[in-house]
C-alpha cells in the first residue's frame, strides 16, 4: 500500500478505475435500483450492527463465552484496522464514474465488505459445527459477501482492490 504514491500504485488505480467504468456502462434504471437495494440491505451500518449484536446475543444465550470474547475482540480489531488503514492510505472513491448510493470516508478498504466478512466468519466458526454444515455455511457466506461486493462495485462506491483488501482484513482477523 505504501507504493500507492508511486507508479505501481497509480497503475493499480488506473486498472481499478477501468473496471469500475466498464461496470458503469452496464447501468440501467432497473438494475441500478436492484443493486442499490442489495447494497442497502447488506451493507448499511444498521444491518451490520444487527448481525453483530445478534451474534453476540446468541453466543451469550448459548453460554459460549470463549467464542464471545474472541468475537468481540475480532469486531474491535477489525474496526481499528479499518480506521487506521483508511487514514493511512486515504484512497479516494473510483474516478470517472457517477457514484450511485450513499458513502462516507475514504475508499480503501471497503468497510461494509470487511465487516460483513468478519461477522460471517465469527458466526460460522462460533455457532456452526465442524463438518458439512460449516462447509455449506462458508459457501453461503462467500456468496453473500460477493453479492455485496458486486453491488458496491457496480454502484461505483468501491474499486476492486478496495473490496479485496476489505475481504482480506475481515476474513484474516
Amino acid at each position: 500500500l505504501a507504493a500507492g504514491r508511486t507508479s505501481r500504485g497509480v497503475s493499480l488505480t488506473v486498472a481499478d478505475s477501468w473496471v469500475v467504468e466498464q461496470l458503469a456502462e452496464l447501468r440501467g434504471p432497473a438494475l441500478t435500483s436492484f443493486m442499490k437495494g442489495l447494497a442497502g440491505m447488506l451493507g448499511t451500518t444498521w444491518t451490520l450492527k444487527v448481525l453483530a449484536w445478534s451474534a453476540i446475543i446468541v453466543l451469550i444465550v448459548y453460554r459460549r463465552f470463549r467464542h464471545l470474547i474472541v468475537g468481540l475482540l475480532t469486531f474491535q480489531v477489525v474496526g481499528i484496522v479499518l480506521v487506521g488503514l483508511s487514514a493511512a492510505v486515504r484512497r479516494p472513491r473510483p474516478f470517472g464514474v457517477t457514484i450511485e448510493g450513499a458513502w462516507a470516508g475514504w475508499a480503501m478498504p471497503s468497510r461494509p465488505v470487511a465487516l460483513l466478512a468478519a461477522i460471517s466468519v465469527v458466526l460460522l466458526y462460533s455457532l456452526v459445527p465442524k463438518g458439512r454444515w460449516r462447509q455449506t455455511g462458508k459457501l453461503l457466506a462467500t456468496a453473500v459477501v460477493a453479492v455485496l461486493a458486486s453491488a458496491r462495485l457496480y454502484l461505483g462506491l468501491d474499486a476492486p482492490s478496495d473490496v479485496l483488501v476489505g475481504v482480506a482484513i475481515g476474513v484474516t482477523i
